[in-house]
């Protein structure tokens, strides 16, 4: 999977999702947190989200509040919208979604956060 340093980030952009990745994982230490979308296509705008997917063992509707309310935190501070796609891994790499379009995509543009 590529890393940060093949897109063209600004500093702020760099801090943002290095606190975005310190946030995940102070609720989960050791999940990847993967960037795609327009951002990581180089076809974001003034008003584009953040994409990213994040894969814990498992998912319950808690683990994905508590998720949600802590990046609304810096949704705030940022003026920003991070749009988390949170699934269990199990079924991200060889499940329901393991067919779906989004998962090629990902596959293809994922980055590393």
């Amino acid at each position: 999977m590529k890393t940060l340093d093949v897109l063209q980030l600004s500093a702020h952009e760099h801090a943002f999702l290095e606190k975005v990745r310190k946030t995940v994982h102070k609720v989960l230490p050791h999940e990847p947190l993967i960037l795609f979308g327009s951002k990581v296509r180089g076809e974001a705008g003034p008003e584009s989200d953040w994409d990213i997917l994040i894969l814990p063992q498992r998912v319950t509707s808690e683990l994905k509040h508590e998720i949600r309310a802590a990046l609304y935190e810096i949704e705030l501070e940022e003026g920003v919208v991070i749009n988390p796609l949170i699934l269990p891994k199990m079924e991200w790499e060889k499940g329901r979604f393991r067919d779906h379009p989004i998962h090629r995509r990902i596959d293809e543009e994922g980055v590393l956060v």
